[in-house]
């Protein structure tokens, strides 16, 4: 039902507890990754929020944080699937990345395609 945080301050050699967060998760993987002005994209499905529950997979959302994970500030769905006969509507397993300095991630459409997408992502807040 949601996303788990734990935290390293030695480059992966130790890590703190892990804790539970209050970003909603159906049971797929979520991708991280930071930006090049420094705020961290999160890459994910922003469904679920009851524990030990699945949730839809549908839609893929970006949410931005310019503050090391406390505050998303921007929570933005930029991807939903259509459902029709026979067609379950699963959005899943994005891998997020930077490519010539734009976000863009590949993702699971309803275990059948790979699909590639770039995101515009808004300017920093002043």
């Amino acid at each position: 039902g949601f996303l788990w945080r734990a935290e390293s301050r030695n480059n992966g050699q130790t890590w703190t507890d892990a804790w539970q967060t209050d970003i909603p998760n159906p049971t797929s993987l979520a991708s991280l990754v930071r930006l090049p002005d420094g705020r961290i994209a999160l890459v994910h499905n922003a469904n679920g929020g009851v524990v030990g529950e699945a949730a839809a997979r549908d839609p893929m959302s970006v949410w931005i944080s310019d503050d090391e994970l406390d505050i998303w500030y921007i929570k933005a769905d930029v991807i939903h699937a259509t459902p029709g006969p026979g067609f379950s509507g699963n959005l899943s397993y994005p891998v997020a990345q930077i490519l010539d300095g734009k976000l863009t991630f590949g993702y699971d459409h309803n275990r059948r395609q790979m699909r590639f997408v770039e995101v515009d992502v808004p300017p920093p807040r002043s």
